[in-house]
């Protein structure tokens, strides 16, 4: 077997994949999710940008300092985002660091608001915000 008869097909090959291989390279060394268009979501982009352009749920969580707790934020993302997933991809979180040990959690949908929830009543706050957000959608339509 020739392996010259495989060059046309390497060369289609390597002229395909050249531009995301490049475009995944860009985004490793620049850690900018816009170079990344599969994998671009609403909240990288806020984390990006400063804000959205699309109605979306905000979490903002207030973690206190001093706390001594074990839980972590990355356990809180992950309990909130498990539950938001299910019903939207539009929600983006926002982490301030406040005196104190207490974590609060606040659900902010246009101009409503509901929390600060602590973390064991966060399904208070989601609820209504997931009402409010498809509410708002609809209206926008």
């Amino acid at each position: 077997m020739s392996i010259r008869k495989y060059v046309p097909l390497m060369a289609i090959l390597t002229v395909v994949t050249l531009p995301a291989i490049l475009m995944t390279i860009a985004f490793y060394i620049t850690e900018n999710p816009t170079l990344r268009p599969l994998g671009v979501t609403q909240e990288k982009l806020a984390v990006l940008e400063g804000q959205t352009n699309s109605i979306a749920i905000y979490v903002y969580v207030d973690w206190g300092r001093d706390r001594t707790g074990t839980a972590t934020k990355a356990d809180l993302h992950k309990m909130v985002s498990d539950v938001l997933v299910r019903r939207t991809d539009n929600y983006v979180f926002r982490f301030n660091d406040v005196p104190g040990d207490r974590i609060g959690v606040t659900f902010v949908v246009g101009p409503n608001r509901y929390g600060p929830y602590p973390p064991a009543r966060i399904l208070d706050g989601i609820i209504p915000a997931l009402v409010a957000l498809n509410m708002t959608l609809d209206a926008k339509i």
